[in-house]
């Protein structure tokens, strides 16, 4: 639809240029046959006016021959003189008459000339006005682009900014929470090193009790709590190798976690890829345009260079024809004093009928010829007088007063023909130099007025093409906005995607830290129970062995427990050295011969069942020792992870910020 209407709206600027064409092609056809029937009857009336001329000189010889017969017959000289002045009276009246026809004629055709010349003038000036204003508009509406270009940039100069600040402030955010979370960290290991601290002084009082608990009467006592610390022994060591077995298996939430990061990966790789070839393509089409318009406007300078050269040739060509019709102007003048001299001539003769009959029995040309010396002698005596008369104005009197007899009127319109004379040098010529001349001053004129039209075409062409050139800039001024502005969206949305996706991927890894912490914090608190109930019992036990007095007991036991503490160091070194997988299978022969031991010594004495109880601890604490260790591994796995998805999301969004970056200036390059 859109297409449609541009095309009807190119349709119709068409019309309407044709319309305008058509129009001034009437005009200028109308105004060139007023200017023919003006020149057709300036034509005709001096053609008239030269055969009447050469009538009345016909018919004067005539007369002249027929006074001399009838002068030879008749001697009369009265009636000679009443014929002659009745003749004489008729061809002034029929002169007169004749030349105000001739005058009428060629004071219409001026006048039809003056008013084609002033419209003419009119329309010239009308087109130049309208083109100034056409050019002033389309000046005033480049610096508004220009204008709205700049604030455009100043806008997305802000936004940038904007963005930049956002950026810095996410940036510190997540330094923020690494710092956090090492102090978390920390923190941790703080305790860790506490809780074995807590360990080792338990392990010191525990050494301090058995050197302390050497009573024989409590042995069947010790035996019932060594099977029932066997028992929980047993069933401790079922859960570990249960809990074991779960740890060994994989998390699969951590799977589908590794499994989804690695789609959100391939996703944004190909997104990424897309926008990539979308911007390539987009630079490319707005190189192609950019290259277009810049060809575009060359030719339409060129055009406007060849424009101007036309417009100097002709400003030269009005100047020549300025300075020619200066030249006949002078030759106008010219003529005007031929014509009042010659007027002068027409009122001696007039005088000089009064003269005696061999004056005026002369013909023309003698006449002409004394003129001529009388106006030679006239010239040099008023050279000589010490006051000269103006000769020129006084033959215009006479002619004025005896001749022409014109009214004020006629001599206005014939002053106002001589100015408007100036700018008419092709009609000019055809009226003073006769038939030939004014077919040629014709012609030169219909050139004129043609070149005149043609430039005037030219002038109209170049602004419809520059009209239409404007338009197609606009347009595609327009599409490459609509392309940026998509681009933008596009941008947007992609950049609101990664934070949507940055902001799922941190709720997860934080909910599984959480998970992991509170693991952690259970363990934390089996560990201590476990270790609050041997406290208990090392107190019950202290309270037992304090009514211990035999030195030679107390210096065996204390030899049975610095050996049973030697191997239970050596175990407990040996499990933390190990993995957390064999350590139930490397602790489970180990106990097996101590309890072997065990029951052989048990008819000895009641020492064995400390022992016993002694190892369960120690294979407790070893167990903890493993499990702690493998949750802050799998801590550590998790972190490290966590720390390369935030360094892989960090890389991404510096690649988002320098493609946005690019495709900004690109923006702004378009833009200006």
């Amino acid at each position: 639809r859109r297409e449609l209407c541009e095309i009807i709206c190119t349709q119709k600027e068409k019309l309407q240029r044709y319309e305008a064409r058509l129009g001034d092609l009437v005009r200028a056809y109308k105004s060139l046959q007023k200017e023919k029937d003006a020149l057709e009857l300036s034509l005709k009336a001096l053609t008239s006016s030269k055969a009447s001329e050469k009538a009345r000189s016909s018919a004067s010889s005539e007369s002249l021959t027929g006074k001399q017969g009838e002068s030879k017959a008749e001697p009369s000289p009265l009636s000679a003189a009443e014929g002659q002045g009745n003749e004489s009276s008729a061809s002034d009246s029929a002169q007169d008459e004749s030349s105000e026809d001739h005058v009428a004629a060629l004071s219409q055709a001026l006048s039809t000339l003056s008013e084609e010349k002033a419209r003419m003038e009119a329309a010239f000036q009308a087109d130049r006005k309208r083109l100034i204003q056409e050019k002033e508009a389309a000046l005033r509406q480049a610096e508004e682009v220009q204008k709205n270009a700049a604030e455009q940039t100043a806008s997305l100069d802000a936004k940038m900014a904007e963005l930049r600040s956002k950026l810095r402030e996410e940036q510190m955010a997540r330094e923020q929470e690494q710092s956090d979370h090492a102090a978390m960290l920390r923190e941790l290991q703080r305790l860790l090193s506490e809780e074995r601290t807590l360990r080792d002084n338990l392990e010191d009082k525990l050494e301090e009790a058995t050197r302390k608990a050497a009573q024989a009467d409590l042995a069947k006592e010790y035996e019932a709590k060594v099977e029932k610390l066997t028992q929980e022994l047993d069933e401790v060591r079922k859960r570990l190798l249960a809990s074991e077995e779960k740890l060994r298996q994989p998390s699969p939430l951590l799977l589908k976690l590794q499994q989804e990061l690695v789609e959100v990966k391939a996703q944004h790789q190909a997104a990424l890829e897309q926008e990539k070839k979308r911007a390539g393509n987009v630079q490319a089409r707005l190189h192609q345009q950019t290259t277009g318009s810049e060809a575009r406007v060359a030719s339409l300078e060129s055009r406007l260079q060849e424009l101007s050269q036309a417009v100097g040739t002709y400003d030269r060509l009005r100047m020549q024809d300025r300075a020619a019709i200066q030249r006949l102007r002078e030759r106008l003048s010219q003529l005007a004093q031929e014509n009042a001299a010659l007027a002068s001539a027409a009122g001696i003769g007039a005088r000089a009928s009064e003269l005696p009959s061999q004056d005026s029995n002369l013909d023309v040309k003698t006449l002409l010829d004394r003129f001529g010396k009388m106006r030679l002698l006239l010239k040099e005596s008023n050279q000589r007088a010490e006051k000269p008369v103006d000769l020129i104005a006084y033959f215009r009197e006479l002619a004025e007063e005896e001749v022409l007899g014109l009214h004020a009127k006629c001599r206005e319109e014939l002053r106002q023909l001589k100015d408007e004379f100036e700018q008419y040098k092709v009609h000019a010529q055809s009226v003073l130099q006769g038939m030939g001349g004014s077919q040629a001053g014709f012609s030169q004129g219909q050139e004129a007025v043609a070149e005149l039209e043609r430039l005037r075409q030219q002038v109209k062409d170049l602004q419809g093409q520059l009209r239409t050139q404007r338009a197609r800039f606009e347009a595609q001024e327009e599409s490459s906005r609509e392309a940026a502005a998509k681009l933008q969206h596009a941008l947007s949305e992609a950049e609101v995607r990664h934070r949507q996706e940055c902001q799922r991927l941190e709720q997860r890894w934080s909910s599984k830290l959480s998970e992991l912490e509170s693991l952690m914090q259970a363990q934390r608190d089996r560990s201590l129970a476990l270790v609050e109930e041997k406290d208990r019992e090392l107190q019950a036990l202290r309270a037992t062995l304090a009514s211990l007095e035999s030195e030679n007991q107390r210096y065996d036991w204390q030899a049975q427990c610095e050996a049973a503490g030697s191997s239970l160091a050596m175990e407990t070194s040996r499990d933390r050295d190990t993995s957390s997988e064999g350590e139930g299978d490397r602790l489970d022969p180990l106990l097996s011969e101590l309890l072997s031991k065990n029951v052989g010594y048990t008819s000895k004495d009641g020492k064995n069942k400390t022992e016993c109880q002694l190892l369960h601890y120690a294979q407790e604490l070893a167990r903890k020792d493993a499990e702690l260790l493998r949750a802050l591994r799998e801590k550590r796995d998790v972190e490290s992870a966590l720390r390369d998805l935030q360094r892989s999301v960090l890389l991404k969004e510096q690649k988002d910020a320098q493609e946005r970056e690019a495709l900004r200036l690109r923006l702004s390059q378009l833009e200006h």
